[in-house]
């Protein structure tokens, strides 16, 4: 069997008597869901699983789990989502329509299904994808389609690198 050697911060996590630290769980989990918050924004653009995201959290896929679910009320899996979902919005709103496309830019962060990806696009901003495109910024539009409703707000953590919405 190959003996698995812990880098000094993730040895940390596997403490023996972090259950008798006071407040110690809630802090492991606030931990825990900044260093997968972080990872996954670095490499949102990368087909990353939870096991991924766990290892670079420090701790099992259960515990990252866990903490998603207790401090955000969602799966590690639809924040990524998320994540991906507003860096599309943002790369069609900055793309010339003569130069991107939806399916590219889909792609690009990793929504296999453009029907998905446009039902989803729909139903956060309230129009389709390829309007993004056509009105963003590079296509002369002001970034915003008139009369639009503003994104929804999801979940976002403490000390997270994009502003998904308040919680």
């Amino acid at each position: 069997m190959p003996v698995v050697v812990l880098e000094p911060s993730c040895a940390a996590v596997f403490r023996s008597d972090a259950a008798e630290l006071p407040g110690s769980d809630q802090a492991r989990f606030s931990r825990t869901l900044q260093r997968a918050v972080v990872f996954m924004d670095e490499h949102a653009r990368e087909d990353i699983s939870v096991a991924d995201i766990a290892a670079a959290a420090c701790v099992s896929t259960r515990a990252v789990q866990l903490a998603f679910r207790r401090y955000l009320g969602i799966t590690p899996l639809s924040y990524l989502r998320q994540v991906r979902l507003e860096q599309a919005h943002r790369e069609l709103l900055a793309a010339h329509p003569a130069q991107g496309t939806v399916s590219r830019i889909a792609a690009d962060w990793q929504f296999t299904s453009l029907s998905r990806f446009t039902a989803l696009y729909r139903a956060t901003y309230g129009f389709l994808p390829s309007h993004a495109l056509q009105h963003g910024t590079a296509g002369g539009g002001v970034g915003r389609l008139p009369d639009q409703p503003a994104p929804r707000a999801a979940a976002s953590p403490p000390g997270s690198t994009h502003d998904l919405g308040n919680r």
